[in-house]
């Protein structure tokens, strides 16, 4: 009897260690596809705004990609299909560990004093945007975004993922 019940004892913890070395494993898996997703997103839409950098339908005169920095760029586009251009930025808030985009309107003279500011994605380590041709961006065609990203699974290690994509321009 003693030994049945000994059995029993070591099959049950041995069917728990598979269920808790399941859970984590799936914990593990659906925070992983959740940044990847998330990242993916955010690194879809640049890519699609970038493309129409420098269109300008309000004619505004200004350059179609302006400051561009490795942390950020901002640059002239119709970002919401109304034949109206905005000036749209791209960059991360350290401090809140997200992607954000501002949008500022034409006013017929100058930049709109208000920005539409939203957030594109959340728990970003690092955005990092390359210019070519480069050497301060001279003829600029091609920009490389990456994006990093990372999130904290309980009782596992930090999980971690990267995207990055090469945005060919064709206005500029």
């Amino acid at each position: 009897m003693l030994m049945g019940a000994s059995l029993s004892l070591l099959v049950m913890f041995a069917a728990y260690l598979v269920y808790d070395t399941s859970l984590a494993t799936f914990w593990r898996a659906r925070a992983k596809a959740d940044i990847q997703q998330s990242a993916r997103t955010a690194l879809e839409r640049m890519r699609q705004e970038l493309r129409m950098a420098g269109y300008d339908p309000s004619g505004t005169g200004q350059a179609g990609v302006q400051n561009p920095t490795s942390s950020s760029v901002e640059f002239v586009t119709d970002a919401d299909d109304n034949n109206t251009s905005e000036l749209v930025k791209y960059d991360r808030d350290a401090t809140a560990k997200t992607i954000r985009r501002t949008v500022k309107s034409w006013t017929g003279a100058a930049w709109s004093t208000t920005a539409s500011v939203t957030t594109l994605a959340a728990n970003v380590d690092a955005l990092t945007f390359q210019y070519f041709p480069s050497s301060a961006v001279p003829g600029m065609k091609r920009i490389q975004i990456i994006i990093q990203v990372s999130e904290q699974v309980p009782t596992q290690p930090t999980q971690q993922y990267q995207v990055s994509t090469d945005v060919f321009l064709r206005n500029l």
